[in-house]
């Protein structure tokens, strides 16, 4: 029955009620060995953060928080980080705790008073009600001491008290705290309400000896419990039977007092909607007068669904990556910019001690004509086909093909579909096509900038006509416009082509007003950019308007053209995004996946030729997709340049306002 906390996460507003707060996040997280996230929120709304003037004022107190927090955990040797977000504290503090997968908030008891308490509730009673994870909400000291004093005091907690109503939504609670309990080594005191006799042949208290009762009572209590936890773990804790003759929820408080009791664990357990409205819950009338701590387990972790959580999370689905060498085959001179060193350079790193065994292979297979003339002609294949025997030979000044190019084309094709039936099939939770030549640029008929078959608009409609899908998204954050996956796609509106790219630049298409055509308008969403944009701002444009306009599509399937050309060495494009930058983008693009379509995403690499930096960004993408890592995407937009992000944001919103709805 014991509960692992993998993942805690302590608010903070930097009041004398925070240090208490931090005090026992850090004492948990020592306790549990768990990763503690250490979060703070700006209040300005997030809808508000750029194109307002409180855009200045949230990156200011964004930067004092992350200051803020790291003086405060200085010297603590734990596993932790900083989170800051913007917006209302108990919005921010629930998307957090989903989004991280957080196995425990903790808070202090602050918040409203008066009228607004009636009506809404204090911070920690909102908390409450709205989080998926149990909270644990600390008692502020009497006395104030510097935080460092607080930090490094052991918490103390020798007496735990709990309720059981022999429901299987008790094993849940109980096994909270029956875990604090072994942990603190503290005497649990489990109390039961009694409003009618356990069965009919017990009589009530007050017809018959009382001690008699008591003790009838009691051993029916012990028995009922071990039908919900293993009874090792009850002859292993110092258990302590408490019946309480009234209400269920009542008189914790009380018992709590006289016996100086230092948590109370309660489930989440509401009125009727009259009462409701008048006085709140049973457990926000414990959070209220608790004289001690009080954690709370929430409908989403009781009857024992705590367990399968921590069940799911070790079985995760695998990230699959496609590799084959046969992709160096495609040979176009040591000189040109996508060369086969570009793979060898990810491939390399893919070696390196902490990646390898990491991830699922994928063995690609050749494409087959009938799925290459769902977008290409047979002339083009059949032109393609012929380069086989052709030592070299050139379909543009800069695409050229050798002897291997075609079973390197036709595979990069093929391992893009193995990839994607993998993952629309559940055996994999996401996958990487570490292929080449690109695709993005490739037109019906004609090969361009690097590229022969359109790999990416081949996987679409893939999808589509052999896997049964209906609607797909295709997202590309090459520094070039993808102007043969747009052309593929403009009047079809069942796949959503969205793209950002520098503009001016090759093949000079992708202007905003290209929104599609005919029954395709507004499916294709362009944010041409110009040269200078970071990591903050394409992370804000991913939030702000891919994910919008995603969540109102409503995709089965995410493909993602993965151009690393936008990063700041990068020879081909005049962008600043960073390794981390690349880490927010991904993040981004799978909250939103996991939001409309399960979580199903396949990338398919295009552009990258600085051969020192491709093999790091690919890695901190392959790292976020089997979530090794978690970027912390908040503190990354918070640095956006607001003239920046406002030029995109306002050109995008104005043309496509009349397509979506959510813009």
């Amino acid at each position: 029955m014991s509960i692992r906390l993998d993942k805690i996460l302590c608010a903070t507003d930097f009041s004398q009620f925070s240090t208490v707060a931090l005090h026992c996040g850090v004492n948990l997280a020592h306790q549990f060995n768990s990763h503690l996230l250490v979060s703070h929120t700006v209040c300005f709304p997030r809808n508000q953060i750029y194109g307002t003037a409180a855009s200045t004022r949230g990156g200011e107190q964004a930067e004092y928080a992350f200051k803020k927090i790291n003086q405060f955990m200085r010297n603590q040797r734990l596993s932790w980080e900083p989170l800051v977000t913007h917006g209302e504290p108990v919005d921010e503090t629930t998307r957090l705790t989903d989004e991280q997968d957080v196995d425990l908030v903790v808070a202090a008891s602050h918040g409203l008073s008066g009228l607004k308490r009636i009506l809404l509730g204090t911070v920690v009673e909102r908390m409450a009600r709205r989080l998926s994870s149990p909270l644990l909400v600390t008692r502020v000291a009497k006395k104030r001491s510097p935080i460092d004093n607080i930090l490094q005091t052991p918490m103390k907690i020798k007496r735990i008290l709990t309720a059981c109503d022999f429901s299987q939504d008790s094993q849940g609670v109980l096994g909270y705290a029956l875990s604090f309990a072994h942990k603190f080594n503290a005497r649990l005191y489990l109390m039961h309400a009694v409003e009618t006799p356990l069965n009919e042949d017990i009589v009530d208290p007050t017809d018959a000896p009382y001690g008699e009762v008591q003790k009838v009572l009691e051993d029916k209590l012990l028995q009922n419990l071990t039908k919900l936890v293993p009874e090792d773990d009850i002859k292993d804790c110092d258990l302590k039977t408490v019946l309480f003759h009234g209400l269920p929820g009542e008189g914790l408080c009380s018992y709590a007092t006289e016996n100086k009791i230092d948590l109370i664990v309660v489930g989440v357990r509401h009125r009727g909607a009259f009462e409701k409205m008048l006085i709140g819950s049973t457990t926000e009338d414990v959070l209220r007068h608790a004289p001690c701590s009080v954690l709370t387990v929430p409908p989403a972790v009781l009857n024992g669904r705590v367990e399968d959580k921590k069940i799911k999370s070790k079985t995760r689905l695998q990230t699959g990556i496609v590799r084959d060498e046969r992709y160096l085959n495609h040979l176009t001179g040591d000189d040109h910019p996508e060369n086969h060193k570009r793979l060898e350079a990810i491939y390399t790193m893919l070696d390196e001690p902490d990646m390898e065994g990491r991830f699922t292979s994928i063995d690609p297979r050749p494409a087959a004509r009938n799925e290459l003339l769902l977008l290409h002609s047979p002339e083009y294949i059949d032109k393609i086909a012929a380069t086989a025997d052709k030592d070299g030979f050139s379909l543009t000044p800069d695409t050229h093909t050798s002897p291997g190019s075609y079973e390197a084309a036709i595979l990069a094709a093929g391992g893009l579909f193995e990839a994607i039936s993998r993952v629309v099939s559940g055996e994999l939770a996401n996958a990487f096509a570490l292929v080449r030549p690109p695709g993005h640029h490739a037109e019906r008929s004609r090969g361009l900038g690097y590229c022969l078959f359109n790999n990416v608009a081949l996987g679409a409609i893939f999808a589509r006509e052999f896997l049964g899908l209906k609607r797909i998204l295709i997202v590309d954050f090459d520094v070039h416009h993808g102007n043969g996956t747009q052309h593929f796609f403009e009047q079809d509106p069942q796949v959503l082509f969205f793209s950002t790219h520098q503009y001016p630049h090759f093949p000079g298409t992708g202007f905003f007003t290209e929104t599609g055509l005919g029954r395709g308008e507004g499916y294709t969403v362009n944010i041409p950019l110009g040269k200078g944009y970071g990591d903050g701002e394409f992370i804000a444009i991913f939030e702000k308007l891919l994910r919008p306009i995603t969540v109102e599509f409503e995709p089965d399937l995410i493909i993602v053209s993965a151009g690393f050309d936008i990063h700041k060495s990068d020879p081909m494009g005049k962008m600043k995004i960073t390794t981390k930058g690349f880490a927010g983008l991904t993040r981004s693009i799978m909250e939103t996946a996991d939001i409309c379509c399960g979580g199903k995403l396949v990338f398919s690499l295009e552009g990258g030729y600085n051969l020192k930096t491709i093999g790091k960004c690919v890695k901190v993408v392959l790292n976020e997709l089997a979530g090794h890592t978690t970027c912390n995407i908040p503190k990354l937009t918070a640095r956006a340049s607001r003239k920046k992000f406002d030029h995109a944001f306002k050109r995008c919103r104005h043309v496509h306002k009349q397509f979506w709805k959510n813009l």
